[in-house]
């Protein structure tokens, strides 16, 4: 699928886990499909190394792609004093990533410049941002009206809702 965000950039759904690793995975830990679906998918038949990583696995953060960008572009809003808005999604990687990002920053920032939000991304919350990012995000510098008509942001919604293994239920 093309990307409406990216020119020339696409994006494809991986396959499902491995069946066999998700059932090791469950009877090892007794726990959820959907929780031994996620360690499987993640780590594979390394699973094990998610529950109980050794810090020498550990990536290092200055190989992620283009983060002397980012980094520079956070010490320029930092600099300039604008808001900056950390969104962490309601998962333990999310909390916690939004929890170290705040606390990193917050010396560096001037009091209200900081905005953080944790939360579930339901339909209206999804809706509202698709279709005005700006908006959803005062002051951020986001594309705005990625997906303006009404109609092509159900759309996407229910093609986004049919992604998921345990979709909410529509309003």
């Amino acid at each position: 699928m093309n990307s409406l965000i990216w020119e020339g950039k696409s994006w494809s759904i991986s396959p499902p886990p491995d069946k066999e690793t998700v059932e090791e995975i469950k009877s090892a830990l007794e726990c959820s499909t959907g929780f031994a679906s996620v360690l499987a998918k993640r780590g594979g038949f390394r699973w094990s190394n998610l529950i109980d990583p050794d810090r020498s696995s550990f990536h290092d953060p200055a190989s992620l792609p283009d983060i002397d960008r980012a980094v520079s572009r956070v010490l320029d809003a930092v600099r300039s004093k604008e808001r900056i808005y950390i969104h962490g999604d309601f998962d333990v990687d999310g909390l916690t990533a939004a929890s170290v990002l705040f606390l990193g920053l917050q010396p560096l920032c001037s009091n209200g410049s900081l905005k953080v939000e944790v939360g579930v991304w339901d339909y209206e919350r999804l809706n509202t941002y698709v279709a005005d990012p700006t908006g959803y995000v005062p002051g951020g510098e986001m594309f705005q009206g990625i997906v303006a008509d009404h109609q092509d942001r159900v759309n996407l919604i229910a093609y986004l809702r049919m992604l998921s293994d345990d979709p909410v239920p529509l309003p």
